[in-house]
């Protein structure tokens, strides 16, 4: 059900360097004596991501302890079995266990955004309902962002915590981030401070499941085979089939329906992403994220090296999270 990461595991690259500071790129050999700890959770359509951090004081730089994911579905059915301390005690013990965390540590505060249900963060909240919840909204401030949404509050709490990391990572860039999960969205921030808007369209399972589930004869494809790396024969076009082709990436014509299916749901995709891209003015950086991130990233770059562009193209899986991260210090800065 979960996926913790030992402490032996070093932390993603790509999230310590993004916020140096605050977060060290591997757990230390011996954890020293510390007050707190929190916890950073992204509740998303279909899973939660969390990420556990060791803290001093407001000051005091974090240490990452561990992270892993949940299936919201999981989540709930473990919570639908009883309604007494046992089912918590089995989520939060899978979570916050002593290989990830001291015991004696205490959880006090949880750092979250949520776009799933009200069940989902119900569910949550009782399981550490000792700690201080704090939840980003989609109005919530942050230093230095500019939000031009017609109105804030309903901006997704993801997409916004996205903004926020791409901040943290690309400062004063003009970046395009792209989340592709159960919905793929996309933002532009202006000289990396001033979100001017974005689209919002079904992700790929979306399109998959309404194709395989609303019409009488199509079948239903798995997202995880559309992935270029794991794509089977079957799904390929003829121009793809030779792995060393400067084709491999191109999204050619089906010939039987289940190329047809795969071929266009990518289609869809890229194809709103590349119109996208040309009409922002001058991006520098697209940051890619979201479960399918995967899946979409060959193409993407085969698309930017085919036009010449000088864009930087980079997969960051931790972008959400470590815009909680960086609001979670910036919250600790206020109150302290």
């Amino acid at each position: 059900m979960l996926s913790p990461i030992p402490p032996s595991v070093a932390l993603p690259k790509s999230m310590a360097e993004s916020v140096p500071k605050s977060v060290p790129e591997s757990v230390p050999d011996s954890v020293p004596e510390l007050n707190s700890i929190d916890l950073l959770l992204d509740i998303g359509n279909t899973r939660s991501k969390w990420l556990i951090l060791q803290t001093d004081d407001h000051a005091a730089p974090a240490t990452y302890l561990g992270q892993g994911v949940i299936l919201n579905q999981d989540l709930l059915a473990h919570s639908a079995k009883t309604q007494d301390s046992v089912t918590k005690g089995i989520v939060q013990q899978d979570i916050v266990s002593p290989a990830i965390v001291p015991q004696n540590m205490v959880l006090q505060n949880v750092y979250c955004t949520c776009v799933a249900n009200e069940e989902t963060l119900q569910v949550w909240q009782e399981m550490f309902s000792q700690a201080q919840f704090e939840r980003l909204n989609g109005d919530s401030s942050f230093s230095g962002l500019v939000n031009q949404y017609d109105q804030p509050a309903q901006l997704g709490t993801d997409r916004l915590a996205a903004m926020i990391g791409a901040m943290t990572c690309y400062p004063t860039q003009n970046t395009f981030i792209i989340n592709s999960g159960t919905a793929t969205t996309m933002d532009y921030l202006s000289g990396g401070k001033v979100f001017t808007g974005g689209w919002i369209l079904p992700g790929l399972d979306l399109m998959l499941h309404s194709l395989g589930q609303s019409t009488a004869h199509l079948p239903q494809l798995n997202t995880a085979l559309l992935n270029p790396a794991l794509l089977s024969p079957a799904l390929m076009s003829p121009a793809l089939m030779n792995p060393n082709s400067d084709q491999r990436n191109r999204l050619e014509q089906g010939t039987s329906t289940e190329q047809a299916i795969s071929q266009g749901v990518l289609l869809s995709q890229i194809g709103a992403i590349t119109h996208a891209m040309a009409h922002l003015p001058m991006i520098q950086t697209i940051v890619l994220s979201g479960g399918n991130a995967p899946v979409l990233l060959p193409y993407l770059a085969s698309h930017i090296t085919s036009i010449g562009s000088t864009i930087t193209l980079a997969h960051e899986p931790n972008l959400v999270l470590i815009g909680l991260n960086a609001w979670r210090i910036a919250l600790k800065g206020r109150i302290s």
